[in-house]
């Protein structure tokens, strides 16, 4: 079976497994075998969430480059459906690279946006290393309805 197929695979699967807090099957945005920039391949994809009393409607945004070895560079966002990019922003993990003047702290290669509404702030990330993970760490604050704490360890 092709890549594609098991990348989409991966993600069918997680939202089965948690489906206590996902609300309804995850949607893929874009695929993209191999992309003209890099040459990697791209998985754009989203999985709702069942609403939350503070934050409404949310969903996880999964952004994943695949190189020719199949290292995966991610980032996934737990995230509103409403608002700029900004306001919709609850808190995000990735492994991608930053540099240029938002370098503001060497947080390489793990990492998460923890400050709501503030994409760019980041900190040193310990546990989390892949969906599953961040699904694991979200579902405590949507199946409690608690509000999101930025000073969580990660």
């Amino acid at each position: 079976m092709n890549k594609e197929f098991h990348r989409r695979k991966k993600i069918a699967d997680l939202s089965k497994d948690f489906s206590s807090i996902t609300n309804g099957i995850f949607t893929i945005i874009k695929y993209k075998e191999q992309r003209s920039k890099d040459g990697r391949a791209m998985l754009l994809a989203s999985i709702p969430l069942i609403e939350h009393p503070i934050y409404s409607e949310t969903r996880i945004y999964i952004q994943e480059f695949y190189d020719e070895d199949d290292q995966i560079e991610y980032h996934y966002g737990w995230e509103k459906l409403n608002g700029s990019k900004h306001m919709k922003h609850i808190s995000a993990w990735g492994n991608e690279h930053h540099s240029g003047y938002r370098k503001v702290k060497n947080t390489e290669p793990y990492h998460h946006h923890h400050v709501p509404e503030a994409p760019a702030e980041r900190k040193d990330c310990y546990y989390i290393r892949e969906l599953r993970d961040v699904l694991e760490f979200v579902s405590e604050f949507v199946l409690f309805k608690k509000p999101y704490n930025q000073d969580v360890n990660t």
